[in-house]
């Protein structure tokens, strides 16, 4: 019995679908908190201690630097590949 055949680009665009879909959903969870974090703090009035804001902000901050190297890594791997297949 033969196996059928993989057809690699088929399999590629599924991968790009995947990731772009994960990246769009990390993207909806850092607006999400950025929301929460706004929200407790306007609800919450005075009784929000600022240390706990800045963390939270120091944290939210950090989240995109992270989002924000990874597009960039992610960039740079993809204009590798099609530069090494040309």
């Amino acid at each position: 019995m033969r196996r059928r055949r993989v057809d690699w680009d088929e399999e590629l665009r599924k991968t790009e679908r995947i990731r772009r879909r994960g990246f769009a959903l990390t993207g909806l969870s850092f607006a999400v908190a950025l929301g929460v974090i706004v929200g407790v703090g306007r609800l919450g009035g005075v009784n929000v201690a600022l240390p706990r804001k800045v963390l939270a902000l120091a944290g939210l901050v950090l989240g995109v630097l992270l989002f924000r190297v990874v597009l960039r890594r992610r960039q740079r791997l993809r204009r590798e590949r099609e530069e090494g297949e040309i």
